[in-house]
């Protein structure tokens, strides 16, 4: 990865954090300024291939460094970390770092990925210059296999894949090299699907008059009851009916008499 061209025996301070580093992504809500950095009695300088930087002594050399090599990476401390040299364990640094050293080093493989998001799927191969990665679904359905080409980024030993509209249906999906299948996926749809939520009615209907709201089952049907009640005619017409009899009796027998 490079080499060592120098031991430094005077004292440095570590001042230079690169809050922008994959290491410390989510570790600081800010970037802070009046920090107590530590310091080291002695140091190496080193001349590495492929480094950034993670931390800096205030002469901008590295003190921890990120160098990639191959599939892997290569992390550099340019001091020794014990009490006699360094006062950096007492540091709130060191425990961010460390963790996600070793969180960074172990990939775990989703379970499955997510229909309408963006998502970011590596692939360990090689491509030549008119290669593509293309993936295939597992189901053959009406004698048709559905496939579609990712969009995709290649690098020297591994070809990053970017999904999000396709594909439109959850199920085990390949990724294809050719004839050859490189990988199985599994895409879901998105769960949130799932989580139901009631419109807001007072605000939807809130410039509606004839509109009531109520809390209460019991509460609803009896002022429909009473909204609709059907008042009952039919004794009145009863009464009128015999009424009118009555007066049909006597007007006969008045005639008859005169």
């Amino acid at each position: 990865i490079g080499t060592i061209t120098d031991k430094r025996k005077e004292e440095h301070q570590i001042n230079t954090i690169n809050f922008s580093h994959p290491i410390l992504d989510n570790v600081f809500e800010k970037q802070v300024k009046n920090f107590q950095y530590p310091n080291v009695k002695r140091s190496y300088v080193s001349n590495f291939r492929k480094t950034s930087s993670i931390l800096k002594f205030e002469n901008q050399n590295a003190f921890i460094a990120e160098s990639k090599v191959k599939k892997g990476k290569v992390y550099w401390i340019a001091a020794a970390i014990n009490q006699a040299n360094s006062n950096f364990k007492n540091s709130p640094l060191i425990v961010p770092i460390f963790y996600n050293f070793g969180k960074q080093s172990f990939t775990i493989t989703a379970l499955y990925y997510t229909i309408g998001k963006t998502n970011k799927i590596e692939v360990q191969t090689n491509l030549k210059k008119d290669n593509i990665l293309q993936i295939k679904s597992s189901n053959i359905v009406h004698n048709k296999q559905y496939s579609f080409i990712p969009l995709q980024e290649a690098s020297q030993n591994s070809v990053k894949l970017i999904t999000e509209e396709n594909p439109l249906q959850a199920g085990f999906y390949q990724i294809k090299k050719g004839e050859e299948t490189l990988k199985n996926i599994a895409y879901n749809y998105n769960r949130l699907e799932s989580n139901t939520h009631y419109a807001n009615l007072k605000a939807q209907f809130k410039t509606y008059k004839n509109v009531n709201y109520t809390t209460s089952i019991k509460q609803t049907f009896e002022q429909i009851s009473n909204t609709y009640k059907t008042v009952s005619v039919w004794k009145w017409f009863i009464g009128l009916a015999v009424l009118f009899w009555l007066l049909e009796l006597l007007l006969i027998k008045f005639m008859k008499g005169s």
